[in-house]
């Protein structure tokens, strides 16, 4: 083979073929170069010729794809054989699940090309070794994670065992991550091989040429040449027996017993995970036990990938844990004992915070979902006075989880374990009883459950998780039972009182009895009507408990008398007053606890009190809570509840959006459920009411009544054979409802659109109607009309010569459409809105307009279409639209934790870990916009829709997080610009608009690929900037800069298109005062050129070009001739410093924190969202007066909203606020900044 000269790729590399049909070779033919045998040289190791033949080199690297058999296999006889392997994702593809199984990461991050995140900097992952080489840069990478990060929490909580490693794939290390803390590098023990997985390409170019290069491969190469200490193989491990307690109140740990007569080698392996399958630790270690011996051997609660140990994530704060351990074989290659436990880590003194009176559930949270029990208001009116209730348990621990359940009437029932796990929530995953949060059981007029515990314990009270009034679910809820054990009855409910506190969805039923010690607990529930049938878990069910609470602690732990103080202080955050609110004596009996209900003073100006609970006896503290409550004061702005919105609020989606109000589907509705059934999917065949593309042949599988090819594919705004519009139909008959019907009186109608109704599209109206439209208008106007004659000739025509008038004819005809309807309603005296489910109208200008007057819409959907698996990227391209038209006006979804895009598998009722759902809300939902009369308003107005539902494994602590972020997201909304504004141009956009083109879709869309889009154009600049911490605070476009006063700094996108009305409009800002910063552009007009580069200064910063200059009013002009596509990525950090440095908007993080920055009140807060899966203590520097000048002279308290404590920050003589922040993995993060009192 011919020698390469880039000496990089011939690191005893094994190049991978990209085709499956090609045979890749082991290695390249090629002699080392002196660069490289140095390096080897210095790792102990020797260069050799690598050949097709040489497949027992020690150590190998793989780089390229791994979709194929071939490659797969080549990676899986490596670590079987123990080598030691780097593989590279050079490029993206499904990974081969042979190789998948073996590989120390979950592969979903690298499964598509779009997943390359782009030129990163490299950075040590602090205590690995690496901290300290020279700078590294790599030109594209692919996130990495450690399996069980908090980014893939959603997977492991529902999809677990498609998702946990083996207990041979262990020692975890994070070697490098990106600057901002994303894994680029981990390494791992897999059976008997060291494995080392990149994100991207070891031999990057750019990588290759950064000055850390040479110590970096060093490093790794010294690494993998020292060689595996060999294990003794003494004995049988398989014959070493394991105990795992499940009550251990301190360190987890196992018993290893060797009951054997001969010493025993093996290796001790175990994963810990929070009860929610956040991963705690994976580690592993040699272990040799003598004939008789039993070790107990305590195990590390945090390993050193989970980062900064000050740091715990919030899953982690309840006391159980999920411990599975493992005996390996001395070489690790197999897995020769393992078990799993559940582990209570309780202490016998605990308290809960009960919130009461917390009004009605609109006041609180939408739709339900909130329980009074678990969670919290959190944003309450100044003055007003919060109660809680305080229950102080002593040895009264919800000991439930720790046994097993058996449906004793079903055996097979597969909801059983939803009955003891601790989730209290009513999703449904649609899994026909799997995966589910809850039990429910087959109708019948009794039922019979039993818990048995693996060890004795001692009870004394029971509750149960049961159902409100919604949709009658009530009615499953248990109210004759009883409970006992061996012949012993403790509890007779004749019947059981339910109590309500907070929700319509939550009803809690709770007893306490004479302490009994038991092994097992039987529930025998009669007296339910074996007619009822209900759709809940299972369908159809007449009886379900989301949760049976069993109460004790485990016998043989004794428990003492209890006597001590319970004392309430409420902390003025802003203030920094402190106050004793009450202090109570407490005495507590062994097994029992006691309630104790107080009013809390609050506060009468806005700002946040924590209230300190403590129970202590002899000066030391046995339990602590914390209630914390954010006053606010009346008549702020707020989400508006869409419920509200109107008398009537019909939803429209896919065929039922026509046979719900016409007589066609009467007599098959037993056929027609959900998208449609085979009857009205044929109605809407025969009526030309489909999505017909340019591209779509007349295939007879499409004109088959199937449940699957038809489902999704109908289109309401084409028109009926009488030339009378899709639309039309419906909505004529929802006229006469209300005007003739039996909505008659009411005033006002929203129509939902979701599937199919959610606007028009315009890529899939390709049909004889339409065509037949389009050419009489074009002849109307001035043309000579459409001459193809069949479909396939008449679409290609459209695309090649009327890709313009194509789709501003349609949208524009849509458009008249509603604003018809509108008029229509509002002639009758009945005001009318619609609502586009998930997507906007993407068209700016004039036409814009017209579709802003109708169009409400929940356009930011970051849940079913989370783009590339990036938030940032996602916001980028979702907030383009509403940039091009502002006066668009968005809704907030409801959903909490669906943070990755895998979870579609589960999309009806999923969720994820607190952190990555919070760091989607405070990164998304405090956005603003300058609207066309230059206001500032919130991005988001109204809410709350779902994608899916809100979570079938919702646990306690994950409800009150939601609920106080839900409720902090609702009442405090942005009300000044803060922080850059992010432009685009319409104008602009017209340009690339030609007469032939492809990508269509609801708008009008630019000729070219994706590439050339708005939504994609914005999202590539947008997403590296937010990702480097540029602080971007509200969206808006060229022409609604016409009447905006504001002096923000401004960053425009594609700054050289501009045309010059609305480049007038920047220079008008600029000289006003407000920085203005533009990347790229494609067509320069002189003008444009002008504006950007007369009289600048041409500088760069690390190689990026820059044109500076100031206007009289002494306000920065940036002009980057590189759009987002062209910056590279490594070198956007230190370009984000440098534009902060010369304009304003000042803040820094140590690990370039995405900030979201707004003001509400007086106050500057800062949403912040950590795209690093380890936590770490945050070094946060900020100049409040940058982001509101009214700020500036003020001495302010720096609060963490999400812990509600006061943080230590003092300015210093520059007004730079520096403050430490502890961050989890993925997480978001609240500051709010407060003029002192």
């Amino acid at each position: 083979m011919k020698k390469i000269p880039l000496w990089p790729a011939l690191l005893a590399a094994a190049e991978l073929s990209a085709a499956g049909g090609v045979k890749p070779a082991a290695f390249l033919w090629c002699e080392a170069p002196p660069e490289l045998a140095r390096l080897f040289g210095s790792a102990g190791l020797k260069p050799e010729k690598a050949g097709p033949g040489n497949t027992d080199a020690p150590v190998q690297f793989m780089s390229g794809r791994f979709d194929h058999a071939a490659n797969a296999k080549r990676y899986v006889d490596a670590v079987r054989a123990g080598k030691t392997v780097f593989v590279g994702f050079r490029d993206l593809a499904p990974v081969h699940r042979d190789m998948a199984e073996f590989l120390p990461v979950t592969p979903w991050s690298v499964k598509s090309h779009t997943l390359r995140r782009g030129g990163k900097k490299l950075v040590g992952f602090p205590g690995s070794g690496y901290e300290k080489l020279p700078p590294l840069a790599i030109s594209n990478i692919a996130d990495l994670h450690v399996p069980g990060a908090p980014i893939e929490n959603s997977l492991m909580r529902y999809l677990t065992p498609g998702y946990l490693k083996p207990l041979n794939i262990t020692d975890f290390r994070v070697l490098l991550t990106t600057d901002a803390g994303v894994p680029a590098l981990i390494s791992a023990r897999v059976g008997a091989a060291r494995v080392y997985v990149c994100g991207g390409d070891l031999f990057d170019p750019v990588l290759a040429k950064s000055p850390g290069y040479p110590a970096l491969m060093r490093r790794l190469l010294k690494e993998a040449a020292a060689p595996l200490a060999q294990p003794k193989a003494r004995g049988n491990a398989a014959a070493l027996q394991l105990e795992v307690p499940e009550f251990q109140p301190e360190v987890p740990a196992v018993t290893v017993k060797n009951p054997g007569t001969e010493t025993v080698d093996a290796v001790l392996s175990f994963q810990l995970y929070n009860w929610e399958y956040g991963i705690l630790n994976a580690a592993s270690g040699a272990i040799a036990l003598k004939p008789g011996e039993s070790r107990v051997i305590r195990l590390a609660e945090r390993g050193a990938f989970k980062g900064d140990s000050r740091v715990t994530e919030s899953g982690s704060a309840p006391p159980w844990r999920r411990l599975r351990v493992g005996i390996l074989t001395p070489d690790r290659s197999e897995v020769v004992r393992e078990t799993e436990r559940k582990i209570l880590t309780a202490s016998p003194l605990a308290l809960q915070v009960i919130e009461r009176d917390s009004g009605s559930r609109h006041e609180v949270v939408s739709d339900g979902d909130y329980d009074g029990n678990t969670a919290g208001r959190y944003v309450w009116p100044a003055g007003s006075s919060p109660k809680i209730t305080v229950r102080v348990g002593n040895g009264y621990e919800n000991l439930a989880p720790l046994a097993e359940v058996s449906d004793l009437q079903w055996p097979e029932n597969p909801t059983a374990p939803g009955l003891n796990d601790r989730s209290l929530s009513r999703g449904n995953v649609r899994r026909n009883g799997e995966m589910q949060g809850a039990w429910a059981g087959k109708p019948a007029a009794t039922q019979k459950l039993k818990l048995t515990w693996p060890f004795a314990v001692t009870v004394a009270g029971a509750g149960i998780e049961g159902y409100g009034p919604y949709r009658f679910e009530e009615r499953l809820n248990p109210k004759y039972f009883t409970l006992g054990s061996g012949g012993r009855t403790f509890v007779i409910a004749s019947p059981a009182e339910y109590v309500a506190n907070g929700s319509d969805i939550y009803r809690h039923w709770r007893s306490a009895f004479a302490p009994e010690t038991v092994r097992e607990l039987t529930m025998s529930i009669d007296r339910l009507d074996p007619k009822l049938r209900q759709n809940v878990q299972i369908n159809p069910t007449n009886s379900s408990m989301k949760e049976l609470e069993v109460f004790g602690w485990p016998a043989g732990m004794p428990i003492e008398e209890f006597s001590g103080t319970l004392t309430v202080t409420a902390s003025d955050l802003v203030s920094g007053k402190v106050t004793e609110v009450a202090s109570q004596p407490v005495k507590l009996a062994p097994y029992s606890e006691q309630a104790f209900d107080f009013e809390l003073p609050g506060r009468s100006a806005f700002g946040p009190v924590r209230y300190d609970i403590v129970l202590s006896a002899g000066g030391k503290t046995a339990a602590r809570g914390q209630y914390d409550a954010l006053f606010r004061p009346e008549g702020g702005a707020e989400i508006i509840d869409k419920s509200t919105f109107a008398d009537y609020q019909p939803g429209l989606l896919c065929t039922p959006g026509w046979y719900n109000y016409n007589s066609f589907g009467l007599g098959m509705f037993d056929h027609t459920r959900g998208w449609g059934g085979p009857h009205d999917k044929i109605w809407a065949l025969v009526h030309g009411l489909m999505e017909t593309g340019p591209n779509n042949i007349d295939a007879p599988e499409r004109m088959l009544t199937t449940d699957t090819r038809n489902s999704h594919y109908t289109n309401p705004w084409r028109s009926l054979p009488d030339g009378s519009y899709g639309w039309d139909l419906t909505l004529d008959c929802m006229f006469r409802e209300m005007t003739e019907g039996r909505r008659k009186g009411q005033k006002s109608i929203h129509v939902g659109t979701s599937d199919r109704w959610n606007g028009i599209p315009v890529n899939n109206s390709f049909g004889w109607d339409t065509f037949d439209r389009f050419d009489r208008h074009l002849k109307k106007t001035g043309g000579e009309g459409l001459k193809g004659k069949t479909r396939r000739a008449i679409s290609e025509e459209i695309c090649t010569r009327y890709f313009r008038d194509w789709q501003e004819f349609l949208m524009r005809e849509y458009a008249e459409k509603t604003l018809a309807t509108k008029k229509k309603f509002e002639d009758a005296g009945i005001s009318f809105s619609m609502e586009t489910h998930g997507s906007f109208p993407l068209a700016g200008g004039e036409l814009g307009d017209l579709l802003g007057e109708t169009h409400l819409g929940v356009g930011t959907d970051l849940f079913w279409e989370l783009r590339n698996q990036d938030l940032y990227w996602s916001l980028g391209t979702r907030f383009a639209i509403v940039a091009a038209n502002p006066n668009l006006r968005s809704g907030l979804y409801k959903q909490w934790g669906w943070v990755n895009s895998e979870s579609n598998a589960t999309w009806f009722s999923n969720n994820s870990s607190v952190e990555p759902a919070r760091r989607q809300w405070y990164n998304t939902y405090f956005t603003g916009r300058v609207d066309s009369e230059g206001r500032f308003l919130p991005y988001h107005v109204y809410g709350y829709s779902l994608q899916g539902g809100i979570s079938t494994r919702f646990y306690a602590h994950e409800i009150k997080e939601y609920t106080r972020v839900f409720n902090f997201t609702r009442l405090i909304r942005p009300e000044k610009a803060a922080g850059y504004g992010f432009a685009v141009s319409w104008g602009a956009t017209e340009k690339r608009i030609g007469r032939s083109g492809r990508r269509m879709g609801f708008g009008i869309y630019t000729s070219g690929n994706n590439e050339d889009q708005l939504e994609h154009r914005m999202g590539k600049l947008y997403e590296p900037l937010v990702k480097n911490g540029l602080p971007v605070g509200f969206v808006t476009s060229g022409h609604a800069l016409a009447k905006w006063e504001g002096k923000n700094p401004l960053v425009l996108l594609d700054a050289t298109d501009w045309p010059e009305a609305e480049l007038a409009n920047v220079r008008r800002l600029a000289d006003g005062g407000a920085p203005v910063i533009g990347f790229g552009g494609d067509d320069a007009s002189a003008a444009a050129r002008k504006f950007w580069t007369e009289g600048a200064a041409r500088t760069n910063v690390d190689g990026i070009e820059l044109y500076v200059r100031r206007t009289a009013s002494g306000a920065p002009v940036i002009w980057c001739p590189l759009n987002g596509t062209q910056l590279p990525g490594e070198k956007v950090g230190k370009l984000v410093d440098r534009i902060m440095e010369l304009v304003g908007g000042r803040i820094q993080t140590a690990s370039r924190l995405a900030v979201t920055p707004f003001l509400n009140n007086g106050a500057l807060f800062l949403g912040l969202g950590s795209q690093a899966d380890a936590a770490s203590m945050e070094t946060v520097q900020v100049v409040p007066e940058s982001f509101d000048p009214a700020l500036q002279g003020r001495k302010l308290a720096v609060i963490d909203l999400d812990r509600n404590v006061r943080l230590d920050a003092k300015p210093d003589r520059n007004g730079v606020y520096a403050f430490e922040l502890p961050v989890s993995g993925s997480d978001g993060r609240m500051i709010m900044m407060i003029p002192e009192e």
